[in-house]
């Protein structure tokens, strides 16, 4: 079976289940499972949401693991966030580029959730990259938040031209980077049940 397929067993082991628990949720179709070789199969991540949705212990593995890529050229604020996003979504697979071309290969190669890119980038700027995402079929999942200096009418009417999602002036406080990324791929399992977003660290000027 595919390796991300576990059967009743391994559920039960691996998320401290009762067996009776979990074999009643499957009749009653609360987990989505499928019958193959005389047993049930789940795939981890609809198990790690249900149990979610049921405020129960998520293993991590089990977890939706979000992909997000981060395009800016200011080696100080990429670090910045990369820092606060993986302080909050713990489980997110998080790379960062320096500069547009790269980001252009690694949106191709990796395939991200969520775009973060500063709108002015050496190379290709934001606007191009938010154009890239929505042109190309393998992107079209892809989020975009921009991050910009500008707040002129002129530019906010070309970044959501372009393909924008959101957008972000500069300078930001952690907790609106936060916000605007929770309204795109959803808030992290522990934040969800704490009820905020809130993060340490301030932008750098």
């Amino acid at each position: 079976m595919h390796e991300d397929l576990i059967d009743v067993r391994e559920a039960e082991e691996s998320c401290g289940i009762r067996s009776w628990a979990l074999r009643r949720w499957l009749v009653r179709r609360r987990v989505r499972a499928r019958r193959a070789d005389g047993r049930y199969w789940i795939r981890r991540i609809d198990l790690g949401r249900f149990l979610d949705e049921e405020g129960l212990p998520v293993p991590k593995r089990y977890l939706r693991r979000p992909r997000i890529l981060i395009a800016e050229d200011n080696a100080e604020l990429r670090f910045f966030l990369g820092w606060n996003l993986s302080r909050v979504w713990k489980n997110a697979d998080i790379r960062s580029v320096g500069d547009g071309y790269e980001a252009r290969d690694k949106m191709l190669e990796f395939k991200p959730e969520l775009l973060i890119t500063d709108y002015r980038l050496p190379g290709l700027d934001g606007i191009c990259l938010a154009q890239i995402a929505r042109d190309r079929e393998e992107l079209r999942h892809t989020k975009v938040i921009a991050i910009t200096a500008y707040d002129d009418p002129e530019t906010r009417a070309e970044l959501l031209e372009s393909g924008v999602d959101e957008f972000i002036r500069k300078p930001f406080e952690p907790d609106e980077l936060l916000q605007a990324v929770m309204r795109q791929i959803g808030p992290a399992v522990e934040e969800r049940r704490k009820g905020t977003l809130a993060a340490p660290g301030r932008m750098p000027s």
